[in-house]
């Protein structure tokens, strides 16, 4: 979650403009259906987003300044959406290409600056739920969520564009997301060039200092790209008895969740399973966009999008898939309590 707040915080904002809520003469004009197909959230859910963020929306030039909040949000949320950034939207809203550009920039930051309302850490209790659900779900006790890495690709700068290509060869980011049972995302890491490990996006995040520290209790599902933690747990490549077995199926049927949320996002938001064009800062503060604006939709309860295809396309984890040795002793001593106590 910290990992954009440079970027933000280098360009503050300085014009904040009072602003009125609705452009009827555009939104208005759609049935819910359209409305919700188009933007990807509902009439509801979209302007409660616009509520919280219509006091951020602040244009460094003083340009845009008479343009509703609403029309600037719908112009960010269909480029999310379709991935045709700025002239099509444009088109739609009778604006010039300039002007959706700054209006797409200031509704990124604002969601950026609102991030820890949007992703945030379950409260007291909302643990107690989630590690109930997760433990009849997978029989592992203190299970706060799931964590897993996928690729979204870009086109980055030339100068600095092999450190983005991936295993497979194509450019991307190595976005880092953890979920709760419910499929909603407590953190996400936007940042890293597509050669980077999903073990080190994650070790490099505020969500493993937290951990680590214990200032945060709870207990991660990850896949073998991950080193095992005190505070982290995969499955056993090669169980040796009944036990290891069972475990390995529980932790496994609870990873599911992380591997479903990362499709409901996507397929929400098509534009995250092309190609960004923008620039790499730009496409970290979508990517941020899109996975604040999957919570707000999982928090009203909005149905799941299935009106665009999505087939999972797994992370590198070939480094650490044979890298028992990197795992430190009380990691390995918790993975074996939890088995021992639960699983014989």
């Amino acid at each position: 979650m910290d990992d954009i707040d440079r970027w933000i915080f280098e360009d503050r904002y300085r014009n904040a403009i009072g602003r009125v809520i609705r452009d009827s003469s555009v939104l208005d004009s759609l049935d819910d259906e359209q409305f919700r197909l188009r933007f990807r959230l509902t009439r509801s859910s979209f302007y409660f987003v616009c509520s919280r963020i219509e006091n951020c929306l602040e244009f460094p030039d003083g340009r845009c300044g008479s343009i509703p909040p609403a029309t600037c949000l719908a112009i960010a949320l269909q480029s999310l959406a379709t991935g045709n950034f700025q002239i099509t939207e444009g088109d739609l809203f009778s604006l010039s290409q300039p002007t959706v550009s700054r209006c797409f920039n200031a509704v990124l930051k604002a969601i950026a600056h609102r991030k820890s309302e949007f992703i945030k850490w379950p409260t007291p209790e909302q643990e107690e739920s989630i590690k109930n659900k997760f433990y009849e779900l997978t029989g592992i006790p203190q299970v706060i969520g799931c964590i897993d890495g996928t690729f979204v690709k870009v086109s980055p700068p030339r100068r600095v564009e092999y450190a983005y290509v991936t295993r497979k060869g194509f450019k991307a980011i190595n976005v880092g997301l953890a979920c709760d049972v419910n499929r909603r995302f407590f953190w996400v890491s936007a940042k890293y060039p597509g050669r980077a490990h999903d073990s080190r996006v994650f070790r490099e995040s505020s969500l493993y200092r937290v951990l680590r520290s214990g200032s945060r209790h709870g207990v991660l599902l990850g896949d073998s790209a991950y080193r095992s933690e005190t505070f982290l747990l995969k499955p056993i490549l090669s169980p040796r008895n009944y036990a290891e077995e069972r475990f390995t199926n529980g932790l496994c049927r609870g990873r599911v969740t992380i591997e479903n949320a990362i499709g409901i996002l996507k397929r929400q938001w098509p534009a995250l399973q092309g190609k960004l064009r923008l620039t790499p800062e730009k496409c970290s503060l979508a990517i941020l966009a899109a996975v604040a604006m999957r919570n707000v939709a999982n928090e009203y309860n909005e149905p799941d999008f299935t009106d665009t295809e999505y087939q999972q396309e797994p992370t590198d984890n070939e480094d650490i898939e044979n890298g028992d040795i990197l795992e430190v002793d009380n990691a390995v001593a918790f993975k074996d309590h939890i088995i021992s106590s639960y699983f014989v």
